[in-house]
């Protein structure tokens, strides 16, 4: 009976998680769609400088990653909230590929 319970919660989770990632990426290859490049003024991003609504830009891109840091709080990620980073070569190269999914726009 536990082991069929298990088997259950089990099943319902990994729908449910896959459920989320094609809500936050809006689609089942797991990268963000962006048909138009939205342009957002440096003092657009500034606003977005807490967990609760996190965007930095780097270079000339701008992302949102509020979702990212409801998952994987990162109290230095946080302090970059609604900043220009400038580049994001002292990111590692996988967070970097993670970021560009949480894309919204440029510095416009």
């Amino acid at each position: 009976m536990v082991r069929k319970i298990f088997v259950y919660v089990f099943i319902l989770s990994l729908i449910l998680g896959i459920v989320g990632v094609i809500k936050i990426t809006g689609n089942l290859s797991g990268k963000a769609i962006i048909e138009n490049q939205e342009k957002y003024g440096n003092a657009e991003i500034i606003k977005h400088d807490n967990k609760e609504g996190c965007w930095i830009s780097a270079g000339n891109e701008v992302y949102d990653i509020t979702l990212f840091l409801q998952v994987y709080p990162d109290k230095t990620l946080v302090e970059k909230c609604g900043k220009n980073l400038e580049s994001l070569d002292y990111f590692s190269e996988d967070f970097q590929r993670i970021l560009k999914e949480y894309k919204i726009g440029i510095v416009g």
